[in-house]
C-alpha cells in the first residue's frame, strides 16, 4: 500500500544507516540484532529502505526533492512480504517521484471522497457551492441564477414564503434534483418548456444559469464530463435567438407612465419602489446602483457609487439635479431611520427588485429601458456623448479620457439639461 510523502529529518545521536542487499535473511537479522530504531538501505534497488522501530519495520522509498528527503511508505515488513514485487513497486514509485507525478494516498482518498460527494450533490447544493466559490459575483447575478434554476426545476418563480416574501436564493438552494443526473435530454426538455411558457430571452437565461452552476460543480469536485447545456447550445438552430431589447418609453406615453408612478408614491405601500423607479428614469443608472444607494453615498449636490457596485468597476460620481433632490428629500422624510435611500418595506434591508411595481404600469418596461430612455434624452438635449457616458457610468476609453476630464466640470449643467428634456416630455 502506498502511503504519504513525509519529510525525513536527520536526528543527532542516531547511528548511520546500514547498507546491504535486502533479503529475508539479512532483513530478519537487521531487525533481530538492532536496539531501538534504525535504518537500512538496499544495494540492489536504489532508494529502497527499511526503517526499524519499536513496533516493527516498514519498507519505503526515499527521494530527495528540492533539498528535502522524503519517504513514501510501501508496506510493513513481515513473513509474507515479497521483495521481488516490492522492488518493482519501488522502481515505479521512484520514477513517479522524479517526474513529480506521484499522488499521495491522502490525496487519492480526498479525490475519491470528492467523486462520491459530486455524484450525490443536488442542484441546490451546487448552487450554494457556486456562491461560496465565487464571492466576487454580484448579488443580482446570483438572484438571476436562482430564478434560472427554479425555472429548470419547474418551480413557480412567483413562490412566496410563509411571510409572503419571495426568496429565490433560498428556494434555489433547496432544489433536490441530482446535478449528476442532469443530461442533454433533460436540459432540452426544460428549455422547450420554459421557452413555451415565457420567452427566448428567459429560456436562454435559464441555460446560462445552469451552465455556470454545472461548471463550478465540475471544477470544485473534479468531475470529468461534458456540460449538458453545451449539448444543446453547440448545435446550430437548437436554441431560439433572443432578440436584443432596444425599447424605451415612447415620448408620447411618458406622461401617463410617470403620472401613474407619481400616484403610487402617494397611495401605495410600494412608494419606495415607485420613487426608486423615478430615480432610475431621471438618472439612467442601473437598477442595483440605485437600489443599493445609502445615505452615506449622498453628499450635498452629488452622489457616489463605489466601484465594486459598478459594472465597469470604476467609481461613479454624478451631480444631483432638481428633481432628484426632490425625491431624496421625500425619501429622507418618509424613512428617517433607514441607512438606505430606498429601503425595503419589511426588515431593515434595501430594495432588491422593482418588477412587481413595473408590471402595474403601462407601458410595461424593464429597468434597462429607463436607462436607454435617459441616453436618448441626452442625445435630444444635445449633450455630448462622453458626458452621457460619464453620467450613466459607462466605461470611458483611453482615447476619450482627456476629453472626459475636461468636461467633468460641466456635468451638473449637462445633467440638468437631460432632466429638463425628460421632464419636458413628461409634462407635454
Amino acid at each position: 500500500m502506498t502511503g504519504e510523502v513525509i519529510p525525513i529529518h536527520t536526528v543527532r545521536g542516531k547511528s548511520a544507516a546500514e547498507t546491504f542487499e535486502f533479503t529475508k535473511t539479512r532483513l530478519n537479522a537487521f531487525l533481530a540484532d538492532g536496539q531501538g530504531s534504525g535504518l537500512a538501505r538496499d544495494t540492489i534497488t536504489r532508494g529502497l529502505v527499511c526503517r526499524r522501530g519499536k513496533r516493527g519495520a516498514v519498507l519505503a522509498v526515499e527521494r530527495r526533492i528540492d533539498g528535502k528527503l522524503h519517504r513514501v511508505t510501501l508496506t510493513e515488513y513481515g513473513p509474507s512480504t515479497s521483495l521481488k514485487d516490492l522492488r518493482g513497486e519501488a522502481e515505479d514509485l521512484m520514477a513517479a517521484l522524479r517526474a513529480g507525478t506521484h499522488v499521495p494516498r491522502k490525496t487519492k482518498a480526498k479525490q475519491a471522497r470528492k467523486t462520491v460527494q459530486a455524484k450525490g450533490m443536488t442542484l441546490g447544493e451546487a448552487f450554494a457551492l457556486h456562491r461560496e466559490a465565487n464571492p466576487q459575483v454580484r448579488d443580482s447575478t446570483i438572484v438571476t441564477y436562482a430564478y434560472g434554476l427554479m425555472r429548470f426545476a419547474g418551480i413557480d418563480t412567483a413562490d412566496r414564503d410563509a411571510r409572503g416574501k419571495a426568496d429565490p436564493v433560498a428556494t434555489a438552494k433547496g432544489i433536490r434534483v441530482s446535478i449528476a443526473d442532469i443530461d442533454g435530454t433533460k436540459v432540452r426538455s426544460a428549455y422547450d418548456r420554459v421557452l413555451d411558457e415565457t420567452s427566448a430571452g428567459t429560456a436562454a437565461s435559464m441555460l446560462r444559469s445552469l451552465r455556470a452552476i454545472w461548471n463550478t460543480w465540475a471544477d470544485e469536485t473534479e468531475h470529468d464530463g461534458r456540460n449538458p447545456v453545451e449539448r444543446l447550445t453547440k448545435k446550430r438552430n437548437r436554441v431560439a435567438r433572443a432578440q436584443p431589447r432596444t425599447g424605451a418609453i415612447p415620448p408620447a406615453e411618458r406622461r401617463g407612465w410617470y403620472d401613474a408612478l407619481e400616484r403610487l408614491t402617494k397611495t401605495s405601500a410600494s412608494f419606495n419602489t415607485a420613487r426608486a423607479l423615478q430615480f432610475l428614469f431621471l438618472t439612467g443608472m442601473r437598477r442595483d446602483e440605485v437600489l443599493g444607494l445609502s445615505w452615506a453615498e449622498i453628499d450635498g449636490d452629488s452622489l457616489t457609487v463605489p466601484g465594486e457596485r459598478m459594472k465597469s468597476g470604476q467609481l461613479l460620481t454624478r451631480p444631483i439635479t432638481r428633481e432628484m433632490q426632490r425625491i431624496l428629500t421625500e425619501q429622507r422624510k418618509m424613512n428617517p431611520n433607514s441607512q438606505w435611500v430606498f429601503p425595503a418595506s419589511r426588515g431593515g434591508g434595501r430594495l432588491t427588485d422593482t418588477r412587481k411595481t413595473l408590471r402595474k404600469l403601462t407601458p410595461i418596461v424593464m429597468n434597462h429601458d429607463l436607462r436607454r430612455g435617459y441616453i436618448v434624452a441626452g442625445a435630444l438635449a444635445n449633450v455630448p456623448e462622453v458626458a452621457v457616458k460619464l453620467l450613466v457610468g459607462h466605461s470611458i476609453s483611453d482615447i476619450t479620457e482627456t476629453y472626459a476630464t475636461a468636461i467633468r466640470s460641466e456635468l451638473p449643467e449637462l445633467a440638468q439639461r437631460i432632466e429638463d428634456e425628460l421632464m419636458r416630455e413628461v409634462a407635454q
